[in-house]
């Protein structure tokens, strides 16, 4: 059941050192299956966004549009419908993958302004 699997992961994180269980617990936070069903397919920027989210790298959506949007990303979160940005500019205002046009990975850095969500 997903209590069991919950419960056994609880149990295995404890085990770890503290600074293997930090980086272990701020992963899960970057890195989250909002869904058990997967999205239909990959999504070929998942790696490079991926990238953006460990080294807090500021992304260009729909790079060099007029209607382009620069965001921090904080997490990257496969939900049933498809992968999803959480944006650290604008928390409330996820970036759905599948909205997205071009991307531009920048290799200015950001600094992370809110917690990043456990759920």
């Amino acid at each position: 059941s997903a209590e069991a699997a919950t419960r056994a992961c609880r149990k295995l994180m404890e085990s770890f050192p503290d600074a293997v269980r930090a980086r272990a617990s701020a992963a899960g936070r970057r890195f989250r299956f909002a869904s058990a069903i997967a999205p239909p397919h990959d999504d070929p920027r998942l790696a490079a966004l991926a990238t953006a989210v460990r080294e807090h790298r500021v992304v260009r959506i729909q790079a060099y549009q007029p209607h382009e949007r620069v965001v921090h990303p904080v997490a990257l979160v496969c939900a049933a419908t498809g992968w999803m940005m959480e944006d650290d500019l604008l928390p409330d205002a996820p970036v759905w993958l599948d909205a997205c046009g071009d991307i531009n990975i920048s290799s200015k850095t950001f600094t992370t302004r809110v917690a990043i969500r456990k759920g």
